[in-house]
Order: structure tokens, then C-alpha cells, then sequence
């Protein structure tokens, strides 16, 4: 290891090996719940599923469903003009 290391290994009072070390478990974590991807219904197949129910509740929620949906579809248009 170059002497500079050592050098601020020490100032820091740290081993030098730590710099060669694995990123931290917390770190590790993170990444690997970043990566996951689950199966999830499309937001149009909730709607459609909410708006087949009928119900109260569920005719709320499509009020923030599809608003969402719009927005989604606003920022995909953006991006797709800004490309």
C-alpha cells in the first residue's frame, strides 16, 4: 500500500485495510433493496379493477389513481420530447 495511505489511515485512526474493505453491510442492504423488482399490477389495471367495484371507497380512490396515471403519462411525454 503506497505510503499515502498509511499516512491518512493514520491521521484518521483507521487500520489501512480499511480502505480496501467491502462497502458496509448497510450499505450492501441498501443496494440490494434498491435492486429488487416485484410484480405489481399496471396502474391502468387497478383502475379498470376499481371502477368495475363500484364501491365508495374505491371511486374515492380513483380520483388519486387517476391523477397519478396522468402525471406518470405527462412526465413520460416530457421525457420522450426532451430525448
Amino acid at each position: 500500500m503506497p505510503n499515502s495511505v498509511h499516512a491518512i489511515a493514520e491521521t484518521l485512526n483507521v487500520r489501512p485495510s480499511v480502505f480496501l474493505e467491502e462497502a458496509s453491510p448497510e450499505e450492501e442492504m441498501i443496494r440490494q433493496i434498491m435492486n429488487l423488482k416485484e410484480k405489481v399490477l399496471k396502474l391502468t389495471r387497478i383502475i379498470k379493477s376499481k371502477e368495475a367495484t363500484e364501491r365508495e371507497k374505491d371511486r374515492l380512490a380513483l380520483l388519486v389513481l387517476r391523477d397519478t396515471l396522468a402525471t406518470i403519462e405527462a412526465l413520460e411525454k416530457n421525457k420522450e420530447s426532451n430525448s
